[in-house]
Protein backbone atom coordinates (compact mmCIF):
# COMPACT_ATOMS: atom_id res chain seq x y z
CA UNK A 1 0.00 0.00 0.00
CA UNK A 2 1.71 3.48 -1.13
CA UNK A 3 0.93 6.22 1.21
CA UNK A 4 0.77 9.66 0.55
CA UNK A 5 2.35 11.81 3.28
CA UNK A 6 3.49 15.52 3.82
CA UNK A 7 6.23 17.20 5.79
CA UNK A 8 5.44 19.89 8.15
CA UNK A 9 7.19 18.17 9.44
CA UNK A 10 4.34 15.98 9.50
CA UNK A 11 4.18 12.49 7.93
CA UNK A 12 0.38 12.45 8.39
CA UNK A 13 -1.39 9.06 7.47
CA UNK A 14 -5.60 9.39 6.39
CA UNK A 15 -7.10 6.57 8.73
CA UNK A 16 36.38 24.92 42.09
CA UNK A 17 39.63 26.15 42.66
CA UNK A 18 41.03 29.56 42.86
CA UNK A 19 43.96 30.48 39.84
CA UNK A 20 46.57 33.23 40.45
CA UNK A 21 47.55 35.65 37.64
CA UNK A 22 50.41 35.88 35.60
CA UNK A 23 49.79 39.95 35.77
CA UNK A 24 48.79 41.92 38.98
CA UNK A 25 46.55 45.45 38.19
CA UNK A 26 46.34 48.18 40.96
CA UNK A 27 44.10 50.93 39.30
CA UNK A 28 43.83 53.97 41.72
CA UNK A 29 41.48 56.72 39.54
CA UNK A 30 39.55 59.98 40.78
CA UNK A 31 36.27 60.40 38.68
CA UNK A 32 35.35 63.96 37.82
CA UNK A 33 31.67 63.42 36.78
CA UNK A 34 31.22 67.25 35.64
CA UNK A 35 34.48 67.65 33.80
CA UNK A 36 33.74 64.31 32.46
CA UNK A 37 37.25 62.64 33.19
CA UNK A 38 38.62 60.24 34.60
CA UNK A 39 42.74 59.90 35.92
CA UNK A 40 44.64 57.55 37.57
CA UNK A 41 47.36 55.38 37.68
CA UNK A 42 48.03 51.47 36.41
CA UNK A 43 50.53 49.47 38.43
CA UNK A 44 51.51 47.04 36.65
CA UNK A 45 53.60 44.09 37.72
CA UNK A 46 54.50 40.71 36.42
CA UNK A 47 56.12 37.17 38.54
CA UNK A 48 58.11 36.87 34.90
CA UNK A 49 59.81 39.55 32.29
CA UNK A 50 57.39 40.43 29.37
CA UNK A 51 55.70 42.84 27.00
CA UNK A 52 52.30 43.62 28.18
CA UNK A 53 49.68 45.07 25.63
CA UNK A 54 47.48 47.28 26.96
CA UNK A 55 44.37 48.51 25.00
CA UNK A 56 44.14 52.42 25.29
CA UNK A 57 41.29 53.24 22.46
CA UNK A 58 39.55 55.57 24.65
CA UNK A 59 42.06 57.01 27.00
CA UNK A 60 43.39 60.44 25.95
CA UNK A 61 47.25 60.06 27.61
CA UNK A 62 49.30 57.51 29.37
CA UNK A 63 52.54 59.06 30.90
CA UNK A 64 55.39 56.77 32.48
CA UNK A 65 57.61 59.22 34.50
CA UNK A 66 56.15 62.08 33.60
CA UNK A 67 56.97 61.25 30.20
CA UNK A 68 54.12 60.85 27.50
CA UNK A 69 53.74 57.17 25.98
CA UNK A 70 52.70 56.99 22.34
CA UNK A 71 50.08 54.14 21.11
CA UNK A 72 49.16 52.67 17.94
CA UNK A 73 46.32 51.69 16.63
CA UNK A 74 44.87 51.95 20.14
CA UNK A 75 47.04 49.80 21.47
CA UNK A 76 50.15 50.37 23.43
CA UNK A 77 53.04 48.34 24.71
CA UNK A 78 55.01 48.37 27.88
CA UNK A 79 57.96 46.12 28.81
CA UNK A 80 58.29 44.62 32.65
CA UNK A 81 60.66 42.94 34.23
CA UNK A 82 60.07 40.13 36.56
CA UNK A 83 58.79 40.87 39.88
CA UNK A 84 59.32 44.52 39.34
CA UNK A 85 56.23 47.44 39.20
CA UNK A 86 55.85 49.93 36.07
CA UNK A 87 53.27 52.97 37.13
CA UNK A 88 51.48 54.39 34.20
CA UNK A 89 49.57 57.66 34.62
CA UNK A 90 46.39 58.04 32.70
CA UNK A 91 43.80 60.58 31.65
CA UNK A 92 40.17 59.32 29.94
CA UNK A 93 37.52 61.79 28.26
CA UNK A 94 34.50 60.08 28.48
CA UNK A 95 32.41 59.86 25.75
CA UNK A 96 28.92 59.20 25.68
CA UNK A 97 28.45 55.83 23.96
CA UNK A 98 26.90 52.44 24.04
CA UNK A 99 29.67 51.14 26.57
CA UNK A 100 30.55 54.58 28.84
CA UNK A 101 28.53 57.44 29.63
CA UNK A 102 28.90 59.98 32.11
CA UNK A 103 26.93 63.09 33.70
CA UNK A 104 27.04 65.07 36.88
CA UNK A 105 24.83 62.57 38.97
CA UNK A 106 25.95 58.87 37.28
CA UNK A 107 28.89 56.85 36.27
CA UNK A 108 29.02 53.73 33.60
CA UNK A 109 31.65 52.64 32.37
CA UNK A 110 31.73 49.30 31.02
CA UNK A 111 33.98 49.37 27.81
CA UNK A 112 37.85 50.41 27.71
CA UNK A 113 37.99 53.41 30.26
CA UNK A 114 41.52 52.85 30.99
CA UNK A 115 45.07 51.16 29.68
CA UNK A 116 44.05 47.35 29.71
CA UNK A 117 46.25 44.54 29.56
CA UNK A 118 44.59 42.13 26.57
CA UNK A 119 45.70 38.91 29.43
CA UNK A 120 43.81 37.76 31.74
CA UNK A 121 44.79 39.86 35.34
CA UNK A 122 44.16 40.12 38.83
CA UNK A 123 42.97 43.74 39.77
CA UNK A 124 42.56 45.85 42.44
CA UNK A 125 40.62 48.96 41.46
CA UNK A 126 40.53 52.10 43.86
CA UNK A 127 37.98 54.65 42.74
CA UNK A 128 37.57 58.44 44.43
CA UNK A 129 33.97 59.97 43.77
CA UNK A 130 32.71 63.06 44.66
CA UNK A 131 30.41 62.56 47.98
CA UNK A 132 26.91 60.89 47.59
CA UNK A 133 27.74 58.53 44.76
CA UNK A 134 27.48 55.12 45.58
CA UNK A 135 29.38 52.83 43.61
CA UNK A 136 29.24 49.12 42.24
CA UNK A 137 32.20 47.30 40.30
CA UNK A 138 33.88 43.50 40.33
CA UNK A 139 34.27 42.52 43.87
CA UNK A 140 34.48 39.84 46.68
CA UNK A 141 34.71 42.72 49.32
CA UNK A 142 34.77 46.34 49.03
CA UNK A 143 35.79 48.91 51.21
CA UNK A 144 34.73 52.46 51.50
CA UNK A 145 35.79 55.97 52.85
CA UNK A 146 34.15 58.86 53.09
CA UNK A 147 35.25 62.74 53.95
CA UNK A 148 33.48 65.81 53.78
CA UNK A 149 33.67 66.24 49.82
CA UNK A 150 34.43 62.68 49.05
CA UNK A 151 33.76 59.34 48.91
CA UNK A 152 36.45 56.65 48.49
CA UNK A 153 35.80 52.62 47.06
CA UNK A 154 38.52 49.89 47.22
CA UNK A 155 36.97 47.04 45.26
CA UNK A 156 38.87 44.00 45.86
CA UNK A 157 38.62 40.57 43.11
CA UNK A 158 41.16 38.76 43.96
CA UNK A 159 40.78 36.54 41.10
CA UNK A 160 42.07 36.43 37.39
CA UNK A 161 39.87 38.62 35.18
CA UNK A 162 40.10 40.14 31.71
CA UNK A 163 38.95 43.75 32.85
CA UNK A 164 36.83 45.92 35.15
CA UNK A 165 33.87 47.81 34.74
CA UNK A 166 32.54 50.65 36.76
CA UNK A 167 28.75 52.12 37.76
CA UNK A 168 28.00 55.14 40.23
CA UNK A 169 25.07 57.21 40.36
CA UNK A 170 24.36 59.88 43.18
CA UNK A 171 20.43 58.50 42.58
CA UNK A 172 21.28 54.75 44.03
CA UNK A 173 19.48 53.62 46.74
CA UNK A 174 20.78 50.38 48.48
CA UNK A 175 18.87 47.70 49.42
CA UNK A 176 20.35 44.54 51.09
CA UNK A 177 19.89 41.05 51.44
CA UNK A 178 21.59 37.46 51.87
CA UNK A 179 21.32 33.92 50.53
CA UNK A 180 23.63 31.18 52.45
CA UNK A 181 27.08 33.09 52.93
CA UNK A 182 26.43 35.18 49.74
CA UNK A 183 25.84 38.71 49.86
CA UNK A 184 22.93 40.23 47.51
CA UNK A 185 22.69 43.53 47.18
CA UNK A 186 20.25 45.87 44.92
CA UNK A 187 21.09 49.53 43.72
CA UNK A 188 17.77 50.89 42.17
CA UNK A 189 17.37 54.60 41.30
CA UNK A 190 15.37 56.01 43.55
CA UNK A 191 11.93 56.45 41.48
CA UNK A 192 12.43 52.27 41.14
CA UNK A 193 13.31 51.21 44.59
CA UNK A 194 10.45 49.54 44.78
CA UNK A 195 11.08 47.29 42.52
CA UNK A 196 14.26 45.90 44.87
CA UNK A 197 12.73 43.56 47.13
CA UNK A 198 11.61 41.55 44.53
CA UNK A 199 14.75 41.63 42.27
CA UNK A 200 16.47 40.42 45.52
CA UNK A 201 13.77 37.83 46.11
CA UNK A 202 13.89 36.15 42.78
CA UNK A 203 18.27 36.59 42.94
CA UNK A 204 18.40 34.15 45.67
CA UNK A 205 15.72 31.77 43.57
CA UNK A 206 18.38 31.56 40.81
CA UNK A 207 21.26 31.31 43.04
CA UNK A 208 19.80 28.12 44.40
CA UNK A 209 18.73 27.27 41.14
CA UNK A 210 22.12 26.91 39.62
CA UNK A 211 23.93 26.00 42.48
CA UNK A 212 21.66 22.86 42.71
CA UNK A 213 22.48 22.25 38.63
CA UNK A 214 26.25 23.22 38.55
CA UNK A 215 28.37 23.98 41.46
CA UNK A 216 28.34 26.54 44.44
CA UNK A 217 28.17 30.27 43.40
CA UNK A 218 31.69 31.44 42.44
CA UNK A 219 31.49 34.19 44.79
CA UNK A 220 31.11 36.15 47.88
CA UNK A 221 28.52 38.53 46.73
CA UNK A 222 26.15 39.58 43.50
CA UNK A 223 24.72 42.42 42.95
CA UNK A 224 21.73 43.57 40.94
CA UNK A 225 22.89 47.49 39.79
CA UNK A 226 20.34 50.01 37.64
CA UNK A 227 21.70 51.56 34.78
CA UNK A 228 20.08 54.91 32.68
CA UNK A 229 21.10 53.38 29.34
CA UNK A 230 19.53 50.17 28.21
CA UNK A 231 22.13 47.62 28.88
CA UNK A 232 21.76 43.62 30.17
CA UNK A 233 25.01 43.34 30.71
CA UNK A 234 26.27 40.53 33.43
CA UNK A 235 29.95 41.19 35.07
CA UNK A 236 31.75 38.49 37.66
CA UNK A 237 29.79 39.86 40.93
CA UNK A 238 26.99 41.83 39.38
CA UNK A 239 24.51 42.77 36.59
CA UNK A 240 23.67 46.02 35.19
CA UNK A 241 20.29 46.53 33.82
CA UNK A 242 18.72 49.31 32.37
CA UNK A 243 16.38 51.10 33.80
CA UNK A 244 13.67 50.69 31.01
CA UNK A 245 14.52 47.00 31.47
CA UNK A 246 14.15 46.94 34.91
CA UNK A 247 10.85 48.03 35.07
CA UNK A 248 9.35 45.07 32.63
CA UNK A 249 7.04 43.11 34.78
CA UNK A 250 9.00 39.62 33.04
CA UNK A 251 12.65 40.77 33.78
CA UNK A 252 12.86 39.16 36.92
CA UNK A 253 11.04 35.44 35.60
CA UNK A 254 13.51 35.52 32.27
CA UNK A 255 16.67 38.20 31.96
CA UNK A 256 17.73 38.03 35.64
CA UNK A 257 18.29 34.47 35.86
CA UNK A 258 20.12 34.65 32.30
CA UNK A 259 22.47 37.47 33.58
CA UNK A 260 22.54 35.36 37.15
CA UNK A 261 23.42 32.17 34.85
CA UNK A 262 26.61 34.39 33.23
CA UNK A 263 28.26 33.81 36.33
CA UNK A 264 29.26 30.44 36.56
CA UNK A 265 29.73 30.63 32.33
CA UNK A 266 31.28 33.83 30.95
CA UNK A 267 31.84 35.63 34.38
CA UNK A 268 34.28 32.40 35.98
CA UNK A 269 35.02 30.23 33.43
CA UNK A 270 35.66 32.66 30.69
CA UNK A 271 35.38 33.31 26.88
CA UNK A 272 38.15 33.27 24.70
CA UNK A 273 36.58 35.36 21.74
CA UNK A 274 38.94 34.54 19.43
CA UNK A 275 38.06 31.21 19.56
CA UNK A 276 34.40 32.16 19.38
CA UNK A 277 31.60 32.83 21.77
CA UNK A 278 29.93 29.48 23.37
CA UNK A 279 28.61 30.99 26.86
CA UNK A 280 25.57 32.87 25.04
CA UNK A 281 24.45 29.85 23.68
CA UNK A 282 24.81 27.59 26.89
CA UNK A 283 23.50 30.49 28.83
CA UNK A 284 20.28 30.50 26.32
CA UNK A 285 19.98 26.98 26.80
CA UNK A 286 20.37 26.26 30.45
CA UNK A 287 18.56 30.03 31.15
CA UNK A 288 15.68 31.23 28.46
CA UNK A 289 15.06 28.12 27.34
CA UNK A 290 15.06 25.83 30.81
CA UNK A 291 11.99 28.30 31.72
CA UNK A 292 10.20 27.82 29.07
CA UNK A 293 10.87 23.51 29.44
CA UNK A 294 9.71 23.66 33.05
CA UNK A 295 6.40 25.54 31.68
CA UNK A 296 5.72 22.56 29.26
CA UNK A 297 6.52 25.68 26.27
CA UNK A 298 10.21 23.80 25.67
CA UNK A 299 9.07 22.62 21.84
CA UNK A 300 7.64 26.43 21.53
CA UNK A 301 10.82 27.99 22.21
CA UNK A 302 12.57 26.04 20.37
CA UNK A 303 10.42 26.36 17.01
CA UNK A 304 10.28 29.87 17.64
CA UNK A 305 14.69 29.54 17.02
CA UNK A 306 14.14 27.73 13.77
CA UNK A 307 11.43 30.64 12.88
CA UNK A 308 13.91 33.56 13.96
CA UNK A 309 16.74 31.67 12.21
CA UNK A 310 14.65 31.19 8.71
CA UNK A 311 13.77 35.04 8.53
CA UNK A 312 17.10 36.73 9.50
CA UNK A 313 19.95 33.96 8.33
CA UNK A 314 20.53 34.17 4.61
CA UNK A 315 23.28 33.53 2.18
CA UNK A 316 24.55 37.72 2.75
CA UNK A 317 24.56 36.93 6.93
CA UNK A 318 25.34 33.77 7.42
CA UNK A 319 28.34 32.40 9.64
CA UNK A 320 29.88 29.40 11.10
CA UNK A 321 28.75 29.08 14.89
CA UNK A 322 32.72 29.06 15.68
CA UNK A 323 32.91 32.34 14.38
CA UNK A 324 30.02 34.20 16.28
CA UNK A 325 31.62 36.67 19.23
CA UNK A 326 28.99 39.39 20.10
CA UNK A 327 25.47 39.84 19.24
CA UNK A 328 24.98 43.18 16.99
CA UNK A 329 21.77 41.93 14.55
CA UNK A 330 19.47 39.44 14.70
CA UNK A 331 21.21 37.33 12.33
CA UNK A 332 24.07 36.92 14.60
CA UNK A 333 21.22 36.46 17.25
CA UNK A 334 20.09 33.72 15.75
CA UNK A 335 23.11 31.95 15.03
CA UNK A 336 25.15 32.50 18.40
CA UNK A 337 22.15 32.53 21.09
CA UNK A 338 19.49 30.12 19.22
CA UNK A 339 21.40 27.74 16.81
CA UNK A 340 24.11 27.54 19.60
CA UNK A 341 21.65 26.59 22.26
CA UNK A 342 20.41 24.01 20.26
CA UNK A 343 23.73 22.57 20.13
CA UNK A 344 23.75 22.02 23.32
CA UNK A 345 20.72 20.39 23.65
CA UNK A 346 21.45 17.99 20.96
CA UNK A 347 24.20 16.97 22.51
CA UNK A 348 22.18 16.68 25.88
CA UNK A 349 20.04 14.33 23.68
CA UNK A 350 23.00 12.39 22.45
CA UNK A 351 25.00 11.82 25.80
CA UNK A 352 22.20 12.03 27.72
CA UNK A 353 21.25 13.97 31.22
CA UNK A 354 24.10 12.50 33.52
CA UNK A 355 27.11 13.24 31.04
CA UNK A 356 25.83 16.25 30.02
CA UNK A 357 25.36 17.99 33.50
CA UNK A 358 28.36 16.33 34.73
CA UNK A 359 29.94 17.79 31.58
CA UNK A 360 29.50 21.39 32.80
CA UNK A 361 30.80 20.31 36.40
CA UNK A 362 33.34 19.39 34.72
CA UNK A 363 34.26 22.30 32.53
CA UNK A 364 33.60 24.37 35.32
CA UNK A 365 36.16 22.66 37.87
CA UNK A 366 38.95 22.61 35.12
CA UNK A 367 38.65 25.93 33.25
CA UNK A 368 37.35 28.24 36.04
CA UNK A 369 39.16 31.78 36.28
CA UNK A 370 40.35 30.60 33.02
CA UNK A 371 39.43 31.22 29.34
CA UNK A 372 37.97 28.30 27.58
CA UNK A 373 36.78 27.31 24.02
CA UNK A 374 34.93 25.27 22.18
CA UNK A 375 37.64 22.57 21.77
CA UNK A 376 37.70 22.46 25.76
CA UNK A 377 34.05 21.84 25.95
CA UNK A 378 34.18 18.63 23.16
CA UNK A 379 37.57 18.05 25.02
CA UNK A 380 35.63 18.06 27.97
CA UNK A 381 32.87 15.98 26.99
CA UNK A 382 34.46 13.31 25.28
CA UNK A 383 36.36 12.78 28.51
CA UNK A 384 32.97 12.48 30.96
CA UNK A 385 31.13 10.83 28.14
CA UNK A 386 33.58 8.24 26.01
CA UNK A 387 32.73 9.34 23.04
CA UNK A 388 34.00 10.88 20.30
CA UNK A 389 32.46 14.05 19.46
CA UNK A 390 34.72 15.19 17.07
CA UNK A 391 32.19 15.30 13.66
CA UNK A 392 29.43 16.09 16.05
CA UNK A 393 31.12 19.46 16.65
CA UNK A 394 33.01 19.72 13.53
CA UNK A 395 29.61 19.73 11.76
CA UNK A 396 27.61 22.36 13.95
CA UNK A 397 30.50 24.76 14.37
CA UNK A 398 32.46 24.89 11.37
CA UNK A 399 29.26 24.88 8.49
CA UNK A 400 27.42 27.70 8.13
CA UNK A 401 24.40 26.00 7.00
CA UNK A 402 21.94 23.70 8.16
CA UNK A 403 20.27 20.60 7.21
CA UNK A 404 17.55 20.53 5.11
CA UNK A 405 15.22 17.23 5.34
CA UNK A 406 12.88 15.64 2.68
CA UNK A 407 10.90 12.88 2.82
CA UNK A 408 10.20 10.12 -0.27
CA UNK A 409 8.08 7.46 -0.65
CA UNK A 410 6.56 6.68 2.32
CA UNK A 411 4.70 3.26 3.10
CA UNK A 412 2.59 1.65 5.51
CA UNK A 413 3.01 -1.95 4.76
CA UNK A 414 2.80 -5.61 6.37
CA UNK A 415 5.53 -7.08 6.75
CA UNK A 416 5.22 -11.08 8.12
CA UNK A 417 2.25 -9.84 9.53
CA UNK A 418 3.24 -6.54 11.40
CA UNK A 419 2.54 -3.26 10.55
CA UNK A 420 5.29 -1.05 8.94
CA UNK A 421 6.31 2.29 8.38
CA UNK A 422 8.70 2.93 5.84
CA UNK A 423 9.92 5.97 4.37
CA UNK A 424 13.25 7.78 2.84
CA UNK A 425 15.27 10.35 4.42
CA UNK A 426 16.85 13.00 1.96
CA UNK A 427 19.21 15.39 3.23
CA UNK A 428 21.24 17.26 0.17
CA UNK A 429 25.38 16.57 0.43
CA UNK A 430 27.45 16.48 2.18
CA UNK A 431 24.80 15.15 5.12
CA UNK A 432 24.71 16.08 8.57
CA UNK A 433 24.99 13.26 11.31
CA UNK A 434 21.44 13.71 12.70
CA UNK A 435 19.41 12.31 15.77
CA UNK A 436 16.15 12.11 13.46
CA UNK A 437 12.84 12.04 16.27
CA UNK A 438 10.12 10.39 14.77
CA UNK A 439 6.28 9.54 16.61
CA UNK A 440 4.01 7.46 15.52
CA UNK A 441 0.60 8.22 16.43
CA UNK A 442 -1.98 5.71 16.80
CA UNK A 443 -5.54 5.75 18.55
CA UNK A 444 -3.96 4.23 21.52
CA UNK A 445 -1.03 7.14 21.85
CA UNK A 446 2.20 8.11 20.64
CA UNK A 447 5.23 6.30 20.57
CA UNK A 448 8.70 7.99 19.79
CA UNK A 449 11.85 6.79 18.38
CA UNK A 450 15.13 7.83 17.33
CA UNK A 451 16.96 7.14 14.22
CA UNK A 452 20.44 7.70 13.34
CA UNK A 453 21.04 9.71 10.44
CA UNK A 454 24.76 9.79 8.77
CA UNK A 455 23.73 9.77 4.96
CA UNK A 456 22.30 11.60 1.80
CA UNK A 457 19.46 9.19 1.76
CA UNK A 458 18.36 6.88 4.67
CA UNK A 459 15.49 4.56 4.52
CA UNK A 460 13.79 3.88 7.60
CA UNK A 461 12.04 1.22 8.92
CA UNK A 462 9.28 1.26 12.20
CA UNK A 463 7.46 -1.63 13.41
CA UNK A 464 3.96 -0.15 14.81
CA UNK A 465 0.88 -2.50 16.72
CA UNK A 466 -1.60 -0.07 15.35
CA UNK A 467 -2.50 1.36 12.02
CA UNK A 468 -1.02 5.25 13.11
CA UNK A 469 -3.18 8.65 11.87
CA UNK A 470 0.06 10.13 11.09
CA UNK A 471 3.93 9.83 11.91
CA UNK A 472 5.38 13.25 12.95
CA UNK A 473 9.54 14.08 12.05
CA UNK A 474 10.76 16.03 14.85
CA UNK A 475 7.49 16.81 16.57
CA UNK A 476 9.24 18.61 19.33
CA UNK A 477 11.49 20.94 17.45
CA UNK A 478 14.79 19.28 18.47
CA UNK A 479 16.56 19.77 15.70
CA UNK A 480 18.34 22.70 13.99
CA UNK A 481 16.89 22.61 10.62
CA UNK A 482 15.57 24.38 8.09
CA UNK A 483 11.81 24.91 8.23
CA UNK A 484 9.06 23.98 5.51
CA UNK A 485 6.70 26.31 4.34
CA UNK A 486 3.86 24.55 5.86
CA UNK A 487 5.13 24.61 9.67
CA UNK A 488 6.64 28.25 9.47
CA UNK A 489 3.96 30.95 10.60
CA UNK A 490 3.05 34.18 9.18
CA UNK A 491 5.14 36.24 10.84
CA UNK A 492 6.41 40.29 10.13
CA UNK A 493 10.37 38.68 11.12
CA UNK A 494 10.10 36.94 8.14
CA UNK A 495 9.71 40.18 5.84
CA UNK A 496 11.83 42.02 8.14
CA UNK A 497 14.46 39.87 7.74
CA UNK A 498 14.86 40.21 3.77
CA UNK A 499 17.45 41.90 1.98
CA UNK A 500 15.02 43.46 -0.26
CA UNK A 501 11.48 43.76 1.56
Amino acid sequence: MRLLLTFIIVLAFSPIHARAANLDVILNVIATPDDKTMKGTVFLKSVESKKVRLIVENVRQVKKEGLPLSSQNGYLTVPLSAGKGTTLEFVTDIKPSKANYIDPDHLFLTGHWFPQPIELAQYNLTVTLPKGFLAVSEANSVKTLKTKTTVRYQFEFNHPRDGLTLAASKNYVLKKDVYNDIEIEAYFFKEDIDLAEDYLAFTKKYLAMYENMLTPYPYKRFVVAENIMPTGYSMPTYTLLGRAVVRLPFITRTSLGHEILHQWFGNSVYIDHSQGNWAEGLTNYLADHYYAALQNKGAAYRKQILVDYGAYVNKSTKMPVARFYSRNNKAESAIGYGKSALIFHNLRRMIGDGPFFNGLRTLIATHQFEKATWEDIKNTYEKVSRMDLGSFFNQWLQRDDIPRLEIEDARLIVIQGRLNVQFTVVQSDPPYFLQLPVSIVTPAGTSDHTIEIDQSRKRVQLVTEEVPTRVVIDRKYDLMREMVDSETPASLARMMGKKKL
